[in-house]
C-alpha cells in the first residue's frame, strides 16, 4: 500500500462492507477502493455475501441474544466448547451475523472452533489439491461418467449426502472424485477442470465439530488459494492454483449450489 493509503486499514475495509463506518470515514475508504480496483472486486463480492446471509437469517435477527451466548462470545476461547454445541442455531446465527457483525471475506469471526482447528482443514484442502490436481494419469478415482456410482460411494465413506455442483456456467465441468484420508476418517475431493486444463478441487468433510454457525474465509497454503467455509459440521473447501478473484467468483456460483 502506498504512503498516500497508508491510513487504510483491514478494520477498515471490513467496517466498510458492514456498513458500520462514519460517513468521513467511509468516504475515505471508498475513494481507496475507487483507486484500487481488486480490491474494490473483492469488496463488492463480500458485500454479495453479507447480503445472502442476512436475507437467509432475517427471520431471526430481531430475536434477543441469550444471555448466555453474550457471555460466551465474551470469554472467547475460555468457553467450554461443550457449552456451544448446545446452543440452538438461530441464536449462534445471531451473534454471528448480528452480534459480532459480519467483516467480510478478510476475516469472519470465529465463534466456535478457533482457528487452529480451521488452518488445518484448508491445509489439508490445499494439500489434497496438490497431490492429485498435478496428475494427469489418475487424478481421481471414480471418473464423472459414473457420476451415480461415486455420489453414492462417496456419501457412504463420509457419512454424510454430497452431490456434485455444476460449475459449468462459470467454465469447470466434473472430472471424478475420490476420497482423501484424514486422522479423522475420510474427506471427499470432486475434481473440475476447464478448456484449457486447469484444474479446481472441493474438498468435502461432514464429521467437523457442529459449531451450527456459517463462515467464508481465505487461505493461501503453498501457492494454492482455498476460499471455505462450514454449515453445521460440513465442511467446504475449494482450491486451486489460480488467482483469488476468479476463484472468488466459482466459489460463489459453488456457495449457492450447495445451499449454504
Amino acid at each position: 500500500m502506498s504512503d498516500a493509503w497508508r491510513d487504510i486499514s483491514e478494520d477498515d475495509l471490513n467496517r466498510f462492507v458492514d456498513g458500520r463506518l462514519v460517513p468521513e470515514r467511509r468516504a475515505r475508504v471508498a475513494a481507496y477502493l475507487a483507486a484500487h480496483a481488486d480490491q474494490a472486486q473483492e469488496a463488492a463480492a463480500f458485500a454479495r455475501l453479507n447480503a445472502r446471509l442476512r436475507k437467509a437469517f432475517d427471520a431471526v435477527s430481531d430475536e434477543p441474544i441469550p444471555p448466555a451466548l453474550v457471555q460466551a462470545a465474551i470469554r472467547g476461547r475460555t468457553c467450554p466448547r461443550r457449552h456451544w454445541r448446545r446452543l440452538g442455531r438461530a441464536a449462534a446465527l445471531v451473534i454471528a451475523v448480528a452480534g459480532l457483525g459480519i467483516a467480510g471475506g478478510w476475516q469472519l469471526r470465529e465463534a466456535v472452533n478457533g482457528p487452529a482447528s480451521w488452518s488445518e482443514f484448508a491445509r489439508e484442502a490445499a494439500a489434497a489439491h496438490r497431490v492429485f490436481a498435478p496428475d494427469r494419469q489418475f487424478p481421481v478415482e471414480l471418473p464423472a461418467t459414473r457420476k451415480a456410482q461415486l455420489v453414492a460411494w462417496l456419501s457412504a465413506r463420509i457419512g454424510a449426502p454430497i452431490t456434485t455442483p455444476n460449475l459449468e456456467k462459470v467454465g469447470f465441468r466434473l472430472i471424478g472424485g475420490r476420497l482423501v484420508p484424514t486422522p479423522d476418517g475420510p474427506a471427499a475431493q470432486l475434481m473440475y477442470e476447464n478448456g484449457s486444463g486447469t484444474r479446481i478441487t472441493l474438498y468435502l468433510r461432514a464429521d467437523l465439530r457442529n459449531s451450527r454457525d456459517i463462515k467464508f474465509r481465505i487461505a493461501r497454503e503453498n501457492e494454492v488459494n482455498v476460499w471455505y467455509w462450514l454449515d453445521g459440521p460440513r465442511g467446504y473447501a475449494l482450491s486451486g492454483d489460480i488467482d483469488q478473484q476468479q476463484l472468488l467468483r466459482i466459489a460463489e456460483v459453488l456457495y449457492d449450489e450447495v445451499g449454504s
